[in-house]
């Protein structure tokens, strides 16, 4: 099973972003759940869960303080039971540039955090942070 949660939030110009963040994605890494200090700044906006069997395409959108923010990915089994997962979209469209790809195998979680992108109003910054896990069989 694949597990993909997206947190994002707008943070005010000035804000203190990173006080606390590096404890917390460490936490995150461990598989612990974000702390409710960590939901207010960023709030879960995507969750997408999908059986791993075979090859597919998995994406949705959601919405942080008026912001779009999009996940889609092509995942493929690879022969060793590892996932690979190509994002095609990711982040705040059409702000996204490049490719992300990644594998992860059985058990496995990678926490990522896309860089801070300006509001289209000028007043802050949107942080996402993405927790990708895979659960063992």
């Amino acid at each position: 099973m694949l597990n993909i949660d997206v947190y994002s939030g707008v943070l005010p110009l000035g804000h203190p972003s990173t006080a606390g963040l590096e404890f917390e994605m460490s936490q995150l890494q461990q598989r612990q759940p974000p702390t409710a200090a960590f939901r207010d700044v960023y709030p879960r906006v995507i969750h997408l869960e999908h059986r791993a069997q075979e090859d597919f395409l998995i994406g949705e959108s959601g919405e942080s303080d008026g912001e779009k923010v999009v996940a889609v990915a092509h995942v493929t089994r690879q022969p060793d039971g590892k996932l690979k997962i190509k994002f095609s979209e990711l982040g705040r469209p059409p702000a996204y540039e490049g490719a992300t790809e990644l594998v992860i195998g059985p058990g496995e979680t990678r926490v990522l955090q896309l860089p801070a992108i300006a509001t289209d109003k000028g007043d802050g910054t949107l942080r996402t942070v993405m927790v990708i896990k895979t659960l063992v069989k």
